[in-house]
């Protein structure tokens, strides 16, 4: 039949191939653009925002404003202070010195030798073109903390 009708044959081959992305980009829009689609895109917060992992940010913050930057270490090695100064080295710290403070991207820091208050200054402000950002952002009591576990770990 087809040998006898090559136009009919064109046409209908035409046709399909036309169809197929017409249908392909079409479709997807039919189905997905109902309200109860969208809604089910939306993401619900995760467990960090729901834990309020953003009232952090503000107690530094509120520390910051209200407490000197540098001086003296107002915490003692106590173990209690060594905890919090290694947790919070672990979260911020670690994955530039080490888990060990040996280093890796950062430098070696377990025999720094840095006294106390020149360490507070180099983490809170971090070191200019080195690659060590600053953490002015946990507060001075947070990088007293670290400062006391690097120094008498």
């Amino acid at each position: 039949m087809w040998k006898k009708n090559p136009v009919l044959f064109l046409v209908l081959a035409l046709a399909a191939i036309m169809v197929g992305p017409i249908v392909t980009m079409v479709a997807p829009f039919a189905t997905v653009n109902t309200e109860a689609d969208r809604m089910a895109c939306v993401k619900p917060y995760t467990a960090l925002e729901l834990a309020g992992h953003d009232i952090g940010w503000c107690e530094a913050a509120a520390e910051a404003a209200e407490e000197p930057k540098a001086g003296t270490n107002p915490f003692k090695p106590d173990p209690a202070t060594m905890k919090a100064g290694k947790a919070l080295y672990r979260e911020h710290c670690s994955g530039c010195h080490g888990s060990d403070l040996s280093g890796s991207i950062g430098p070696d820091i377990r025999d720094i030798g840095i006294e106390d208050a020149d360490l507070f200054t180099l983490i809170y402000g971090g070191i200019a073109d080195s690659g060590m950002p600053g953490f002015s952002r946990l507060g001075s009591k947070r990088i007293w903390k670290v400062v006391t576990f690097v120094n008498n770990r």
